[in-house]
Formats: C-alpha cells, structure tokens, sequence
C-alpha cells in the first residue's frame, strides 16, 4: 500500500471516527429523545441528484422552536443515518403543502442534554453509528500499519547504505 493510501485511510479513518462518534456520544447519552413544538418557516422540494439515474426530490425545510425559554432555528429532518424525506417530487410537494406548509405546527425530537441538535424524525440508530465508528477504526488501524511498515523498510535500507 502506497504512503498516498495510508495516508488518505487514516484521514477517512479519523474523520468517521469524529462524524460517527459525536453522533453514538449524542444517542447512547440520550436515549429517550423530548419533543417540544416547532413552527415551519420555510419549506420546497428540493432535486437531489444521485448517482443513479433515477430522479430524487428531498424536503428542503427551516423550522424554529423553544426550549427552555431559548429559541432555536434550524433545517435538520434527521441524523446522519436516517433518509429524512424523499421521494418523488409529486410526493414531496404533498408533504410540503399538507405537513410542513409555512406556518404549520410540527413536532420537533431533541436530545435532553442538547437541545440544540434537533430532528423532525428522531435517529435512535445506534448499531450505524457504532458500525460507522467501527469501520474508521479500521480504516485508522490499517493506514497506520501500513506506513509505519513503510517507514519501517525506509529505514532499514536508510541505516544499510
């Protein structure tokens, strides 16, 4: 493996760790998730390209809520692992007009410990964020194997001449 790969598997490595971490901290510290009520401020349907050639709209939403006393404004329907809302774009202009018009009352999910993370559709899938976390601990593992063998060949030859 080339001192490129290892590198860049580390790098992937430790930001899964991050990205994924913060989120298995987020659920196994709160597993049962309050809600509070929100108020659209804005919502669209939004194209969403994918890989695929099949065409994919998404809800693009902004919504306020209170706890505690302290306002929060955000866009986020979901953590990293769910899919949020998508679908056709027949099916999202639905849900634009009938559950997230302007001015709607919605339901929001935070955590207790941090209200500021917020869901339209609360994530309780802690078996993907610990695979996820898993995964950059492989990723990690496997990069620094690989480059400390490097440094450890360049050495040798280095310390031979």
């Amino acid at each position: 493996m080339s001192k490129t790969l290892s590198i860049a598997a580390i790098l992937i490595g430790l930001y899964l760790i991050w990205s994924s971490g913060n989120d298995a901290y987020t659920l196994v510290n709160n597993p049962e998730w309050a809600t509070t009520e929100g108020v659209v401020l804005s919502s669209r349907t939004e194209y969403s390209r994918q890989k695929t050639s099949r065409r994919d709209y998404r809800l693009d939403i902004r919504y306020t809520y209170t706890v505690n006393g302290k306002r929060f404004e955000t866009s986020r329907i979901t953590g990293s692992y769910g899919t949020g809302f998508r679908g056709t774009k027949r099916e999202i202009d639905n849900l634009v007009r009938t559950r997230f018009a302007e001015g709607q009352s919605i339901t929001v999910y935070y955590p207790p410990t941090n209200p500021e993370i917020a869901h339209l559709k609360p994530d309780r899938n802690a078996i993907m964020a610990y695979a996820w976390v898993s995964a950059g601990i492989g990723l990690l593992l496997i990069g620094l194997f690989f480059l400390g063998r490097g440094l450890w060949r360049f050495y040798l030859n280095f310390r031979a001449r």
